[in-house]
């Protein structure tokens, strides 16, 4: 007598069709310490995936994810690996130092600025690949650990209604916020054109060029606040506008003072900073604030 024909067996699914594409990749700090605060290791983002509703109840489900991963200023720099999909939570690989034994492309400094391709797989093959960005070059963050220090988030949610065209909606919502310090208004136009070249393309909740045309951008000048709106039209800060921008920068200015000095730079120097924080609708993602000082954007 075989006592396995006893043992309960486990029911494992047969996939009947290819895995849906991923829309959307969500990341954050995936903290272990109380103390991490913005200094953090490129193996703690966590990473994770959304898919239609509609195309996940039709479709086979992915028993793992390819990630591909190259250089975005340096396309020959690529690497690649397998997730399981039953592995949690997912974690994008990205160390400052890779030297993995037999890998071909292996890479000393790592990838800093990653143009990240993700394809599903189950029993049936492969399903579409989606293609995002990873700007981790410089990215600082802030965790749930030190939100009330540096409370960004905070002030994201309650000044939500002023975010996007459409705050409430995920169709089309940004997931970055542009604030430029002293520089011209022809060159945030000038920005704003660049990012709507194939080459920043990504998959998302809705279509790259629109959310790219309707993300406000944020300018303070010397003598004017003006917000670049969905029109390409410069229009004055609000008084609400003017509280929401000025809580901001006093939230996040303590780390950008501490990144200004561990890079050498003055205060007056032309740079580009740019910190994660926890999104206020969604704590399993980021929205990521660009700071231009003086100068165009940057990836």
């Amino acid at each position: 007598m075989n006592i396995h024909n006893f043992l309960p067996q486990p029911v494992i699914p047969k996939a009947f069709t290819l895995p849906p594409q991923i829309i959307d990749l969500n990341f954050k700090l995936a903290a272990t310490n109380i103390n991490d605060g913005w200094d953090y290791g490129f193996d703690t983002v966590e990473i994770s995936f959304v898919f239609d509703t509609n195309e996940m109840g039709n479709s086979s489900s992915p028993k793992m994810y390819y990630l591909d991963i190259s250089d975005f200023e340096n396309v020959e720099n690529r690497k690649g690996y397998v997730i399981m999909a039953d592995q949690k939570p997912y974690r994008y690989w990205q160390r400052l130092i890779e030297a993995e034994p037999g890998m071909e492309d292996t890479i000393n400094g790592g990838i800093v600025n990653g143009r990240l391709k993700i394809t599903p797989i189950n029993d049936m093959g492969a399903g579409p690949t989606s293609s995002f960005l990873m700007p981790m070059k410089n990215l600082n963050f802030i965790d749930r650990f030190i939100i009330n220090e540096n409370p960004a988030t905070l002030i994201l949610a309650k000044y939500w209604h002023l975010f996007s065209l459409t705050p409430e909606e995920i169709f089309n919502r940004p997931k970055v916020m542009h604030i430029y310090l002293d520089v011209p208004k022809e060159d945030v136009l000038f920005d704003k054109a660049l990012l709507n070249n194939e080459a920043f393309a990504v998959n998302m909740i809705g279509n790259w060029k629109e959310t790219n045309q309707q993300m406000y951008r944020w300018i303070i000048n010397e003598n004017e606040n003006l917000k670049l709106n969905e029109n390409n039209k410069f229009i004055q800060f609000t008084e609400e506008e003017t509280e929401f921008i000025d809580l901001l920068l006093d939230s996040i200015n303590d780390i950008y003072r501490s990144y200004l000095n561990s890079n050498g730079l003055s205060y007056g120097e032309p740079n580009v900073f740019k910190i994660a924080v926890i999104n206020p609708r969604n704590h399993n993602d980021s929205i990521i604030i660009y700071l231009m000082k003086g100068k165009r954007w940057e990836i």
